[in-house]
């Protein structure tokens, strides 16, 4: 069973930045990433018994569901301000009806709420959101540090202002979809969420 990338995809959903550069969807081949029964990795310490996967695939749109243990009362609140999809009590997290579109092309939100594109692969460094977020760095080489080894990524950035983070920093591979999250919180404090696919 192919292992994925999830709280990537959560925390892009619930924070509010998932709006198109040039376009509200994406076109493309179906990603393979995006299929039924793909499972959720991540390594973060505020996360942990991640039981999350892909459900349902229809029409090309993933739909993910699970549980998680998340410890990290910066993100407890901000799953807490979005009920209809993240279910919290005390320090478990029910997961339901999130649901991105992936492609050759990139990925799209089609949960239901800020609904857009989360990342294009041909996006130019320079390419700004609606929202204010900007593609910062289009890879020409491997130039980023990840599990497996340096691979080429499009990092994008902006503000945020929404559930208690300022800012926002993440890539995106090709192949591998969101791989990485810095976030900057209101109160001064970072956190750094890494993924990988395996």
């Amino acid at each position: 069973m192919k292992k994925v990338i999830f709280p990537i995809l959560v925390i892009l959903a619930f924070v509010g930045v998932v709006c198109c550069v040039k376009e509200t969807h994406i076109g493309g081949e179906p990603a393979t990433i995006g299929e039924a029964g793909t499972e959720v990795r991540l390594g973060n310490e505020g996360f942990s018994d991640v039981d999350i996967s892909i459900v349902d695939c229809a029409n090309g749109v993933s739909e993910f569901a699970g549980t998680m243990t998340v410890t990290d009362e910066r993100y407890l609140k901000v799953f807490k301000n979005h009920p209809k999809y993240f279910e919290v009590d005390g320090n478990s997290v029910r997961v339901h009806d999130v649901k991105f579109k992936f492609t050759d092309q990139g990925i799209e939100n089609q949960t239901g709420f800020l609904d857009g594109v989360v990342v294009r692969y041909d996006a130019k460094e320079g390419d700004k959101f609606a929202d204010g977020r900007k593609v910062t760095h289009v890879s020409t080489d491997n130039d980023y540090e990840w599990f497996i080894g340096k691979i080429k990524v499009i990092e994008i950035e902006g503000k945020l202002n929404e559930d208690g983070i300022s800012r926002i920093k993440y890539a995106c591979n090709h192949r591998f979809g969101p791989i990485g999250i810095e976030l900057v919180f209101e109160d001064g404090t970072t956190d750094k969420l890494d993924f990988r696919l395996w």
